[in-house]
């Protein structure tokens, strides 16, 4: 990806953004060495350099193709809300389709609710089923009963249910 930041901030955690959406505006990186800057900024040079790329019509806004590639980096320093780490405690996304079953969202926060009770802080399961519509790579699918969401259950759920019949 290009340099066209205008600025940098630092942070002494890994997980700074809250927000998947707002986090298109950020260009996240782990530096791995001390930031060298020279002795003196050339202002005068920076500024001339800024107008000329403007002058020439460079493009100096995100597209959606940019917008895309920085959300895809960015996803390593998204905070994970509450609802979202109990579900990856008890869900994973699968990576072999005969080890998953679609579920719908009422289905997966009953399960996690049996599982951790009121550990589980949702005011909805309108919200949960935001929750689960933004984690990246999760597939959904529409059908009778809804929204139903490809998992894999992991061992934390009690292997005797059958997500099958849990809709």
């Amino acid at each position: 990806m290009p340099r066209v930041a205008s600025f940098i901030a630092t942070a002494n955690v890994s997980d700074v953004f809250s927000d998947p959406s707002g986090c298109r505006r950020f260009i996240a990186v782990t530096l791995t060495d001390p930031i060298r800057l020279p002795d003196r900024i050339d202002y005068e040079q920076l500024y001339a350099q800024a107008v000329a790329e403007l002058e020439a019509g460079r493009r100096y806004w995100f597209d959606e193709a940019d917008t895309q590639e920085i959300m895809a980096n960015n996803v390593q320093y998204q905070q994970r809300t509450p609802a979202e780490a109990l579900f990856f405690e008890c869900f994973s996304i699968p990576k072999d389709l005969t080890k998953s079953a679609y579920m719908t969202a009422a289905s997966i926060f009953s399960l996690l609710r049996q599982r951790y009770g009121s550990q589980l802080h949702l005011t909805s399961l309108s919200h949960f089923g935001r929750v689960l519509a933004n984690i990246p790579n999760l597939h959904s699918k529409h059908s009778s009963h809804g929204t139903e969401y490809l998992v894999a259950v992991q061992s934390c759920i009690d292997q005797s249910v059958n997500p099958n019949l849990k809709r």
